[in-house]
């Protein structure tokens, strides 16, 4: 399981390579201002521009970031760009870390308590049982033969699931 610093490193990589991708198209264009650009130059470009957003949208959803101000958005990049950013990236990488451990810290409480909901219900299912320790579980076959010691070899068959039932 990824920690939260590296999923914030993750973060911070796939902000640098998305600014990087697009500083480079932006730096070439303002260099060729005056020259019109060809068709599919602009396809490309209006291409990239887009799998660059929904690249940068999926990441940051997938971190549990579901809304961002576009507008805010924009601008410190646009900024950024332009050598004229509010901020510098070390207090930009502040604010994201603050914000996401925040997200994070949510998610985790959300995430606990659809987990002790579902653990709650299945305990109530016909043939769950749980141990002291909370694992729940229910056989499917109860077997016949001998039992084995603790020098046997055995293969156990089994289906784990996630807290909500998921497989």
């Amino acid at each position: 399981m990824k920690t939260m610093q590296h999923r914030i490193w993750t973060v911070g990589v796939f902000l640098t390579c998305a600014l990087a991708l697009a500083l480079a198209p932006t730096t070439a264009a303002h260099a060729q201002r005056n020259k019109k650009p060809k068709k599919d130059q602009t396809q490309t470009m209006d291409s990239l521009s887009y799998a660059l957003g929904v690249l940068f949208a999926t990441n940051l959803s997938n971190e549990g970031l579901k809304q961002v101000d576009g507008d805010a958005l924009k601008t410190g990049f646009e900024a950024t760009l332009a050598g004229e950013s509010a901020m510098s990236a070390d207090e930009a990488n502040a604010i994201v870390q603050s914000q996401m451990a925040q997200i994070k810290e949510q998610m985790a409480l959300v995430t606990k308590q659809e987990g002790e909901d579902f653990l709650a219900e299945n305990c109530k299912k016909d043939g769950i049982q749980t141990t002291e320790s909370g694992l729940q579980y229910r056989h499917e076959v109860v077997g016949t033969g001998a039992a084995p010691d603790a020098n046997d070899e055995v293969t156990v068959h089994y289906r784990g699931t996630l807290l909500n039932g998921e497989e």
